[in-house]
């Protein structure tokens, strides 16, 4: 694939097609159903293996756009009436590998600062507090309002400092294989995506909250299959938004 010099254009997509990336994003998992659920089966086994395991773990969020990207590539080998097979897993890897772990050295770096933010936050405005609320957690001792407000605080802190890395994120692997961008680029365009793109992707968060509460009641194995069905929506979200074609 030659180098892009340029990168694709952002559509802007209507509110409605929140819906329906999933919609479509669910028509692509059943046109190869056992597969999705093999591959994903085995991303999740393979990454709770590797979260157990103190050094493993720090190389999660380095691999995981390589498996994104492998899962994207399955998706679109589908929506081109290909077939595919678990293989597709790996396919990430064998295709601008040098991107995706940017990708993923980046992704990690991100979040190292954003704990280390909110950490100094604590430390500034609630250091003993919060050291405090932990304290109870651990001892099944009802916390007090003001530790129940540091633990907000902090929460929101990085749920305000992890959207903009989840945006810059989103597509990024997609665009990487499929429209041969390098990381930096790839970050910078799926942020702007996004951003151009608030009010669906609102919409597709609104559908997707039940989709999670639906998926988690039955001891959860929802997941199993709305995980590939979500990665199904991210690819067809690109497709909207990036892709040679649109699905209305």
């Amino acid at each position: 694939m030659d180098n892009l010099t340029a990168t694709p254009p952002i559509s802007r997509a209507s509110a409605s097609h929140g819906w329906l990336w999933f919609r479509n994003g669910w028509q692509i998992f059943m046109r190869s159903p056992i597969n999705w659920l093999v591959m994903c089966v085995l991303l999740m086994a393979g990454l709770l293996v590797l979260s157990m395991i103190p050094v493993a773990s720090l190389l999660l969020q380095i691999i995981m756009p390589g498996f994104s990207a492998g899962l994207m590539l399955a998706a679109h080998a589908l929506q081109h009436n290909e077939s595919i097979n678990i293989g597709y897993l790996l396919a990430g890897f064998r295709r601008n590998s040098n991107e995706l772990v940017t990708l993923g050295v980046i992704s990690l770096i991100a979040n190292v600062l954003i704990l280390l933010i909110a950490a100094m936050v604590v430390a500034v405005f609630g250091g003993a507090t919060f050291i405090e609320t932990l304290s109870s957690m651990q001892s099944d001792a009802a916390p007090s309002e003001e530790m129940l407000g540091v633990l907000l605080l902090v929460l929101m802190l990085v749920l305000a400092l992890s959207i903009p890395l989840l945006m810059a994120l989103w597509f990024a692997p997609a665009l990487v294989v499929l429209n041969n961008l390098k990381a930096m680029t790839a970050l910078k365009t799926s942020f702007a995506a996004c951003q151009r793109n608030m009010i669906p992707f609102l919409v597709y968060g609104l559908v997707g909250i039940p989709l999670m509460i639906a998926a988690a009641i039955p001891f959860g194995l929802g997941f199993i299959v709305l995980i590939p069905v979500v990665f199904c929506s991210i690819y067809c979200a690109w497709q909207d938004v990036f892709g040679e074609t649109k699905e209305n």
